[in-house]
């Protein structure tokens, strides 16, 4: 931002709830109040730690907070007035500047820019944030209808983030804070930008629309788009310059999501020129494509650059409960994962926040999609009270123009699940229906944000919202309602926006830390503390966990917990990753009618075993790997089609087209291999194909063990996609239960230093082995939970993550009776 400064140094003092609703009154008895010092801002939850105020954090909404400022008047070419950028405030606010009321918020949704403000010598920046609990008891008017997912249902008044506030599943620890820096600016500041890129007859259009705070006169404005300059066309009144301006691109690149090509950005840089002096302001990056949403014949399928893509993801909900989003480093290296797991979709959740600009930029540069949820969820808003529906109104209408600049903003949603709320209480269509999210938003977003998808609300669509034939569903089907596996393609799950929910063991670094170094156990409160649950219900999701357990690995899973509890939880860990996996081979296969499915969620918001697939301390679960390993571009899995044998589905969604190995291998209960064989495989670009195993083979297996004639024979199938002698894809299906080994494998395991900060592990197994686990101290490794074939070398890549004085670590599975120590190789 040309010409501005940040302010720090805050004084903050702590007072009962409109103890003081005058700031005269605080300024006469703030000496008596609580407070400390702070150096910057931020969410309370991290802004408090190891100072005098920390004990007042755990109920904050129960108290006012008064941030002072006290600063000189900036030396950037000032004269006596400038603008000052507040970021969003959680959640009722109140500003003075130099004791002269200049702002009232009361949404954590937007940011305010206050123009022409009035500066002396020394200045006194006063923000008092009101204690929400206060607001939240009051008398309000009660609504239609009364959700189970917050306690408190006047939170449907008050624009701020649910989480903290759903007992279920949340810590309670809800959003408060200025969240961000305060800037004060002077000449050259954008106030309000709308910026689009779009393709039409295939030439790239850029729209630009200003507003830049200056009190100087400009002789020429000039977009700068990756080394080309554009003359802009712009009016100058008072200190407002306007830029309306539309660019044409002949010759530019298509973006797209990284797993179908290369998301190509453009930097875009305003150009001011005043006499021979020129400034330039970053405004960001945007990338050209075209993203529809094919809802023919029941269908949601999205298609990007006219091409179908089969989106798979994670729904986010906040980078951090601590630091919310304004830890930059932390968000980048949690984004980069969900690239490298072969995502290529972040559903932002209406019960969380909107995201910040490098959040987006972020996506846009990593190539992932993002589905953008509206911030309401489950409750009857009061759309139709007038001063309301101006809070929501401003709110989308800043939101959608922020968001639409960036190119990974696949989709607009008005809501999280208010018409299945509405619908599953027996309410009609009609009385579902909502005019705000049916008309006022996606009039808004035709105006704002262009072509972009809107849908009203997930799920929607069908006979009900919450019908999986139609539209965009939330499936359950395997999870809370604890159906059968086989039963996935009878479910037609047509676009999955949240789905398979489990709660996912987390990383042993993190279960030791929560355990003091105890075995874990799931019965521990402590263990409970982080198991995620609906409202209302007799049970959690740690049982959701163990009906799956039971059909995997043929196990009582409490008689496995009570003889060993260490493997019930080796089991436990890989479960949810196993079923995750198997879910969506069935709906990534060639004839299947879904078009996508989105992981509830991302990360634990606290330590556990969470729906995230990774946990509260950033550490990867077993179900990320299995994810991983079913999410990529190029990819083999087997789909059970019982009397029909197994299916071999190979896909390529890639720009190249593809020429490799298919090996099919089947072992007995002796690791001795029953199948051995191979074929060559062509695929072409974005192209999917099944092959079945028994026209492939010309040879009768029964692989399934469908027709038992006679003992089973095969314990472990697997196809092995390889090309150019490398291993890219490999799958493995089971025709009984899961078998934790075969025999008594030995292993043998050399770790080699490839260079400073990588190892390469080399593993040979005697015999098959599930989901061996590798865990080195300050390495992560690029794949684990991973099954071996007998008598077959894998290898593994590992990255230091932290340092280690020493390097060492060891190999379990819960098929072997010992771990296998890991240390580097001798040379």
């Amino acid at each position: 931002m040309t010409g501005s400064i940040s302010l720090n140094q805050w004084q903050v003092y702590v007072s009962k709830p409109l103890e003081f609703t005058e700031l005269e009154d605080f300024n006469r008895n703030s000496s008596s109040l609580d407070n400390c010092q702070v150096e910057s801002l931020g969410a309370f939850s991290n802004l408090f730690k190891n100072t005098k105020l920390d004990s007042y954090v755990s109920n904050h909404n129960d108290f006012d907070w008064w941030f002072i400022c006290e600063f000189d008047k900036p030396a950037i070419n000032f004269l006596s007035n400038g603008l000052i950028d507040f970021p969003p405030i959680a959640t009722i606010a109140e500003v003075w500047l130099n004791e002269r009321h200049i702002l009232s918020s009361q949404s954590m949704f937007i940011s305010n820019t206050i123009a022409e403000c009035e500066f002396s010598e020394t200045n006194r920046l006063v923000i008092c944030i009101r204690g929400l609990s206060n607001y939240l008891n009051q008398k309000l008017p009660r609504p239609r209808w009364k959700t189970k997912l917050v306690k408190q249902q006047t939170l449907r008044w008050f624009r701020t983030s649910l989480l903290g506030h759903i007992p279920a599943w949340t810590p309670k620890q809800p959003i408060a804070g200025i969240l961000g820096p305060i800037t004060i600016g002077a000449d050259y500041q954008v106030v309000n930008k709308s910026i689009s890129a779009t393709v039409k007859q295939s030439k790239g259009f850029i729209e630009l629309a200003a507003e830049i705070f200056s009190r100087k006169k400009i002789s020429s404005l000039q977009l700068l788009v990756n080394q080309q300059t554009f003359d802009l066309e712009f009016t100058q009144e008072k200190s407002t310059i306007r830029i309306d301006s539309s660019i044409e691109l002949d010759d530019f690149e298509y973006w797209w999501p990284h797993t179908h090509g290369s998301p190509h950005c453009y930097s875009i840089t305003l150009q001011i020129g005043q006499g021979s002096e020129i400034k330039e302001i970053d405004l960001g990056s945007i990338g050209f494509r075209q993203i529809n949403v094919d809802q023919s014949s029941d269908k949601f399928e999205f298609v990007v650059n006219h091409k179908p893509v089969f989106v798979r993801g994670v729904c986010w909900t906040i980078s951090s409960m601590d630091t919310w989003h304004q830890n930059e480093s932390l968000m980048l290296s949690q984004l980069k994962a969900v690239q490298q797991s072969g995502a290529n979709m972040i559903r932002v959740v209406g019960t969380g926040d909107y995201q910040s600009d490098f959040f987006y930029e972020t996506c846009s540069r990593l190539g992932l999609l993002v589905w953008q949820d509206f911030m309401f969820a489950n409750m009857d808003y009061p759309v139709n009270e007038p001063e309301f529906y101006a809070f929501i109104k401003r709110e989308v209408e800043f939101q959608s123009a922020r968001i639409a600049q960036f190119p990974c903003l696949a989709l607009f949603c008005g809501n999280s699940e208010v018409e299945q709320q509405v619908r599953m209480l027996g309410f009609s269509a009609d009385e579902s229906s909502n005019e705000f999210f049916d008309q006022t938003l996606p009039t808004i977003i035709n105006e704002i944000a262009g072509d972009t998808a809107y849908i009203s609300s997930t799920p929607t669509g069908g006979a009900m919202p919450f019908h999986l034939n139609a539209g965009p569903s939330h499936y359950y089907g395997i999870g809370a309602y604890q159906r059968p596996l086989l039963e996935v393609r009878r479910h037609d799950v047509r676009f999955a926006a949240e789905t398979l929910g489990f709660a996912n063991v987390p990383h042993q670094s993190t279960l030791s830390e929560l355990f003091g170094g105890d075995l874990p156990v799931v019965h521990d409160p402590r263990w409970k503390l982080g198991s995620p649950r609906d409202s209302g219900t007799g049970w959690d999701f740690d049982d959701i966990r163990d009906f799956y357990f039971k059909q995997l690995f043929g196990n009582d899973p409490n008689e496995i917990r009570y003889s060993s509890p260490e493997q019930y939880l080796a089991l436990s860990t890989v479960t949810s990753g196993e079923v995750m996996s198997q879910v969506f081979d069935e709906w990534r296969r060639e004839k299947s009618n879904n078009s996508g499915g989105l992981i509830w969620f991302y990360k634990d918001l606290i330590p556990g075993a969470g729906w995230g697939i990774i946990d509260s301390n950033n550490q990867k679960k077993a179900t990320y790997y299995y994810l991983k390993r079913a999410w990529q571009p190029i990819h083999v899995s087997i789909t059970d089609e019982l009397f029909h044998g197994v299916n071999i589905n190979l896909i390529n969604e890639t720009e190249q087209s593809f020429q490799g190995t298919l090996k099919l291998v089947a072992l007995n209960e002796f690791n001795n291999p029953i199948i051995d064989h191979q074929m060559n495989i062509e695929l072409s670009s974005n192209q999917s194909i099944a092959i079945n195993a028994d026209e492939a083979l010309d040879q009768f297996f029964d692989i399934t063990n469908v027709y038992r004639f006679g003992p089973k024979k095969i314990q472990v199938f697997c196809a092995i996609l390889i090309q150019d002698g490398q291993e890219l894809s490999r799958a493995f299906y089971y025709p009984d239960k899961i078998p934790l080994a075969l025999g008594t494998p030995e292993i043998t395991a050399e770790l080699e230093q490839l260079t400073n900060d990588r190892l390469e592990l080399s593993i040979q197994s005697s015999g098959f082995i599930y989901a061996a686990d590798v865990q080195i101290s300050g390495y992560e490794a690029n794949d684990n939970y991973f099954s071996l074939l007998p008598n077959r070398v894998t290898k593994i890549q590992l990255h230091q993550v932290s340092d280690v004085s020493r390097i060492k670590g060891f190999l379990s599975a819960a098929g072997l009776s010992d771990n296998v120590r890991l240390k580097l190789s001798k040379k």
